[in-house]
């Protein structure tokens, strides 16, 4: 028995609809984790910044490697709520927001460790804003995208022209959580309604 041959236009559709099946995907597993990590980037650097601002002691700086705790929950969360199919549009993402978090470890690091060549704050706002962008253009989110576009071309440069010390510290902070909040709450949504509407 023959097996019929897919046209073209059967195989357009159907890799359409695994893309977006994908994305679909990644709204459902990726949205919570964003907003944790956001929440949790934003309150450590509030913490640091009035730790740094009122006592003069650098060594408030450590509290950012609170956040690898994290990772391991995070790996957690993942092996118990997702599933297991990677695609390519799961799999880009989560490697664009592994490499960003590795990066703003490597940061912190140096920081620590008192190589400050770089100004850490706008390089970790700058990344964050590149990781944000591409998310917003894997998933099709225009609002994202223009978040993550915005900061790299506005916030960044603002946060270096305008904002100095460790009032920095505090701005990058509330950027941060714009860019990595705000593309998890409008996942979390797009699943919420698709749940709706799978329901009804």
């Amino acid at each position: 028995m023959e097996e019929r041959k897919m046209t073209e236009k059967e195989s357009l559709e159907l890799i359409s609809q695994m893309i977006t099946k994908s994305r679909a995907r990644l709204e459902k597993q990726a949205g919570w984790p964003l907003v944790l990590w956001g929440v949790a980037s934003a309150l450590i650097g509030v913490v640091v910044w009035a730790g740094v601002k009122y006592t003069g002691d650098n060594a408030w700086y450590y509290l950012w490697f609170l956040l690898l705790i994290g990772f391991p929950i995070h790996w957690v969360w993942a092996k118990k709520h997702t599933d297991n199919v990677r695609d390519y549009v799961t799999e880009s993402v989560g490697w664009v927001w592994f490499v960003f978090g590795a990066s703003c470890m490597v940061f912190a690091a140096l920081y620590a460790l008192g190589i400050r060549v770089l100004p850490i704050n706008i390089c970790i706002t700058l990344l964050v804003g590149f990781a944000t962008t591409v998310t917003g253009i894997m998933l099709k989110r225009r609002l994202v995208m223009l978040v993550g576009v915005l900061t790299i071309c506005v916030f960044v440069p603002l946060l270096a022209a305008v904002v100095s010390g460790v009032d920095i510290i505090l701005v990058a902070a509330g950027i941060v959580l714009l860019d990595i909040v705000l593309p998890g709450v409008i996942m979390c949504r797009g699943d919420r309604r698709r749940g709706d509407y799978e329901r009804a």
